[in-house]
């Protein structure tokens, strides 16, 4: 859905809204945990990062003395880079919602205000689409395991 496209619900009101000092004030707050919890998303995104890295660079000391399950371990370790570098939109969309929340609250700016709202917005349907795909994930394995277990058992 283009964002230009939303328009207001037919029997809401159709005045514009307003905050109040109670609504500025809690935003201010949102805003304040959103910036702290975007830059630790990127903190740990690097350390996930690094670690898939290290993992690959230690394959081959680390192979001699455990299974990891038939997995390579450069395999893991690209997984693990993967994996960080997914983890790394949610944190950009959070810490662009605090700082554009924070610049729109401090110079009473409406359109940083939607472009907040815009960036909060790409967060929750990004988190929403990876939840599905989860879910999707889940429901294949499970297919797949009863296939799996039936086929062995026979």
């Amino acid at each position: 859905m283009n964002d230009t496209n939303l328009q207001p619900a037919a029997n809401g009101p159709q005045t514009p809204l307003s905050l109040t000092g109670e609504s500025e004030a809690l935003l201010s707050i949102t805003a304040r945990w959103s910036r702290f919890l975007g830059i630790l998303t990127f903190v740990m995104t690097c350390i996930m990062f690094v670690c898939g890295l290290a993992i690959m660079l230690s394959a081959s000391i680390l192979s001699d003395y455990a299974d990891f399950a038939g997995m390579p371990l450069q395999a893991m370790g690209i997984i693990y880079m993967t994996i960080a570098v997914v983890y790394l939109f949610p944190g950009m969309f959070l810490y662009r919602y605090a700082e554009r929340m924070r610049a729109a609250l401090a110079n009473r700016d409406e359109a940083v205000l939607t472009d907040a709202f815009r960036q909060h917005k790409k967060l929750f349907k990004f988190m929403g689409v990876w939840c599905i795909i989860g879910i999707v994930l889940i429901v294949l394995g499970i297919i797949i395991g009863t296939i799996a277990g039936v086929a062995a058992a026979l």
